[in-house]
């Protein structure tokens, strides 16, 4: 009988042994197909980035290089291998600057968009205050330290210019959601404040005060930029196309930064980024990458 015993011992510890050896097989087959898996999707995801690096870098050639306007450059689309990468461009001189641009137009880009909860020469008051080197208020509900201070701990005005647009929620009761709605219309690369009508969007150009029918005057105002540059200055007939808007607008224009949108794909496999270019200054160099915000594709 103990032997007997003892045989059924053994096959029991060598059913165990069995089970735990299975299971052992079974977590290393697991291990091995996510290890594959991982591997695979590393993979995918370098090929991704190195398209958008491709593109950015041929964006900012183009751009800064060839000198090609951006309506030239939007919406190309180039084959890299098994890859697509579809360039989008704008220049940050066809918006409206958060450090040169005067009161009239942080207004009115606040009527823009329907804001809630504070008069628009109140914004225009605050991105002003919030952005200079004074500490007085500006009329109108300009806000400074006492202000701030006022609204919550740790708050302060900047009282030096915006270097990001984010930077613009800090501004006192202006929210990220209202960020959101601004930003397409804003920059912070266009310092002289004067928004470049050739290089503009027609959503910009309509919320300029005596702007509305700017749009319509752009193959005009073209024609008579050339023919001004061809006389050398003897021509009104862009400042008569221009009217009451000729105080926020220009039609000569350098641009000097851009927006550049590279759309990547792959399979199944999609990424677009925004990329703000500022030209560079230093001799090994074209530009230099000043942000960059991740977004849906296609949108």
């Amino acid at each position: 009988m103990r032997r007997g015993g003892r045989d059924g011992f053994i096959l029991v510890s060598v059913l165990v042994s069995l089970i735990v050896l299975g299971g052992l097989a079974a977590a290393v087959a697991y291990l091995t197909r996510t290890a594959v898996v991982g591997a695979a999707s590393a993979r995918e995801a370098l090929v991704i980035d190195a398209l958008m690096q491709s593109g950015l870098e041929l964006a900012g050639y183009e751009l800064f290089s060839l000198r090609r306007p951006a309506e030239l450059v939007n919406g190309q689309r180039i084959r890299l291998n098994d890859g697509v990468v579809t360039l989008f461009a704008a220049s940050e001189a066809g918006k409206i600057d958060l450090n040169g641009a005067p009161p009239e137009l942080l207004a009115a880009l606040w009527t823009a968009i329907g804001a809630p909860g504070m008069r628009p020469e109140t914004f225009a008051a605050r991105v002003i205050d919030y952005r200079d080197l004074d500490d007085e208020p500006s009329d109108n509900g300009g806000a400074e330290i006492p202000q701030y201070s006022a609204a919550g701990p740790n708050r302060l005005p900047a009282n030096a210019p915006f270097e990001r647009i984010d930077e613009l929620q800090n501004v006192l009761d202006v929210t990220p959601a209202q960020v959101r709605q601004l930003r397409p219309y804003l920059t912070v690369h266009n310092p002289d404040g004067k928004i470049a009508v050739l290089e503009a969007s027609v959503a910009t150009l309509r919320l300029i005060p005596g702007g509305a029918r700017l749009a319509d005057q752009i193959p005009a105002l073209k024609a008579a930029a050339q023919t001004e540059r061809q006389n050398e200055g003897q021509s009104d007939a862009v400042e008569r196309l221009l009217g009451d808007a000729a105080k926020f607008v220009t039609v000569e224009s350098e641009p000097k930064a851009f927006t550049v949108r590279v759309e990547a794909e792959r399979g199944g496999s999609r990424r677009a980024v925004d990329f703000v270019l500022t030209a560079s200054r230093a001799p090994d160099a074209l530009y230099f990458v000043t942000d960059r915000i991740e977004r849906r594709p296609g949108r």
